[in-house]
């Protein structure tokens, strides 16, 4: 969607030239190495931890935010996945070719950031999706916006998977300002131009 766009855009004028990170393991245990110091300003608390690669070795490259700080200010799913999770998805997996993904628990407000895992189509199946009671947009289109894009344009191999089914957030009213203010906390430069929210279906 649109703000997912906006973020990709910000995130596009990062010098990515040379490419000093590979996809390879080192890599992916250096950054998750470097994670919880370097965005601990925006999510919080995380920690470093060990999971099984696919490969059948154990991999120190998973990061776990325990509580995101940008989530509990926000207080929207919805502008999490759109403002967070879809755009560092798809700039590292497709503009640099690096796969990561990012696993959400909106039970807790924690997360799972994983190195050298590409993202799961299926990762909020057993999430839901529907708006906290004390959500700062409700009412508002920003978290259907975001959950559509979400199915709509899954990133990595699963992206064949089913759809997800279940209440999901308000589709009724856009407001562009809800977004913006997302992006003003995440250290996002203010947004010029049209709306962000724009649902073009």
């Amino acid at each position: 969607d649109a703000t997912t766009e906006r973020v990709l855009g910000v995130l596009r004028g990062f010098p990515t030239q040379p490419q000093l990170l590979q996809n390879h393991r080192f890599w992916f245990e250096l950054m998750a190495m470097f994670s919880p110091m370097l965005f601990t300003f925006l999510v919080g608390s995380a920690t470093t931890e060990r999971w099984e690669h696919p490969s059948g070795q154990t991999w120190g490259s998973r990061v776990v935010i325990e509580k995101c700080r940008f989530l509990e200010a926000a207080e929207c799913k919805g502008l999490c996945i759109s403002l967070c999770k879809q755009p560092t998805e798809r700039f590292f997996n497709d503009e640099l070719g690096l796969p990561v993904s990012m696993v959400p628990d909106f039970s807790d407000g924690s997360c799972t950031m994983t190195w050298g895992e590409a993202p799961r189509a299926d990762a909020l199946d057993d999430q839901d999706l529907s708006c906290y009671d004390h959500c700062s947009v409700k009412g508002k289109a920003v978290g259907s916006v975001a959950v559509k894009s979400h199915l709509q344009h899954p990133v990595g191999p699963a992206a064949a998977a089913p759809p997800l089914v279940g209440p999901l957030c308000p589709t009724t009213g856009i407001d562009d300002s809800s977004a913006a203010a997302g992006m003003r906390m995440a250290g996002f430069p203010e947004p010029e131009g049209p709306g962000l929210l724009h649902d073009s279906s």
